[in-house]
């Protein structure tokens, strides 16, 4: 999904080419919408269709109207969660377009706080306008559903305000499961490391981590680990290696990728190591398996060999069964080597 993406991202033609698919299939959908028969595309693969070509609408105008209709028009499009991501996917690539759509949004007056018109509100306040700044905060003031649509809405769009932000640890420190716990984890993860907020954020999301390790927090947890590995705070290091031994791999995925990204993977793996050395044989081999999670295998390998050639002998035996469990090629070759080296001065 990874090099995909790259691809679409790099590649104009490919790009234009699936814009024009995407606006053909939507045109099909409007074309026969009042038909009993024809296109009648579900309105998730409208939604999907709309965000993906948000995501890719550069400046084409042709799409971009598209996107309008679909978002502004109640008899082209009465599903309010469609209109929503049509107007999500136009934030993500183009802040500019979103901006001017998000103006048409909130001057309607059939809207009332559907979910387009909360996300449309969060975008003029992302966009300076102290009027809207001041609809998103007081949106938040009472749990009700204008709060949940804007919640929603702030997944998409962050807005660097103290109430906001205080209003989202707030949700976090609850600890109620459901929507506004999750959605208030989502809309933290935008938030930047040289924001005056930072620590706060680390602290309460480090809280959350420690007291909700029930699997029905699995998709919260990985966005909470997500977000402490690009604050910066480093401190939160020993709660994501903490993580590491989880019984849940994509909790170890994301608490590996969260320690590669804050102390870069070289540091990360000297971490994984030291603790490994007051570990039990059987959580050596959970940490092999943190390691083969960070994107950097080949400065990870590099590290355990360094350690299997000038490490003590403890270390020397640790860097071992952890390139064993990285495995791939790499650690493969790394490890034949090192095989031949002993072999041949025995």
């Amino acid at each position: 999904a990874r090099l995909a993406q790259e691809y679409i991202e790099q590649d104009e033609t490919f790009r234009k080419t699936l814009r024009r698919e995407i606006r053909a299939k939507l045109n099909e959908h409007l074309s026969t919408a009042g038909r009993r028969t024809g296109s009648k595309l579900p309105k998730d693969t409208r939604a999907w269709l709309l965000s993906t070509l948000g995501n890719l609408v550069d400046k084409d105008s042709e799409s971009i109207g598209l996107i309008t209709k679909f978002a502004t028009d109640i008899e082209a499009e009465k599903d309010e969660w469609v209109r929503y991501w049509a107007l999500a996917g136009l934030f993500a690539g183009n802040g500019k377009e979103a901006k001017s759509l998000a103006t048409t949004i909130v001057k309607a007056k059939d809207l009332g706080d559907s979910l387009p018109q909360q996300l449309a509100k969060a975008i003029l306040a992302w966009a300076g306008e102290d009027k809207w700044m001041e609809a998103v905060e007081g949106a938040l003031d009472k749990e009700d559903r204008a709060c949940w649509a804007m919640l929603r809405a702030l997944r998409h769009v962050y807005v660097d305000s103290d109430k906001v932000i205080n209003k989202f640890c707030e949700y976090i420190e609850k600890q109620r499961f459901g929507d506004y716990l999750y959605d208030a984890i989502c809309a933290l993860a935008p938030i930047p490391k040289e924001s005056t907020h930072a620590e706060q954020v680390a602290h309460v999301v480090e809280s959350y981590l420690r007291n909700n390790r029930r699997p029905m927090h699995t998709a919260a947890r990985e966005k909470a680990l997500t977000i402490l590995g690009t604050l910066g705070v480093k401190r939160v290091f020993l709660a994501l290696t903490e993580e590491l031994f989880d019984g849940n791999p994509a909790i170890v995925r994301a608490a590996s990728r969260a320690l590669e990204n804050l102390l870069t993977a070289k540091a990360a793996c000297e971490r994984v190591v030291e603790e490994a050395e007051g570990c039990a044989d059987e959580d050596v081999h959970r940490l092999g398996d943190a390691l083969r999670w960070m994107k950097a295998r080949k400065t990870v390998v590099e590290v355990l060999e360094l350690k299997l050639a000038s490490g003590s002998d403890k270390e020397q035996a640790i860097a071992r069964t952890l390139l064993q469990e990285v495995g791939g090629l790499l650690a493969f070759d790394r490890l034949r080597s090192r095989f031949d080296a002993s072999q041949r001065y025995m």
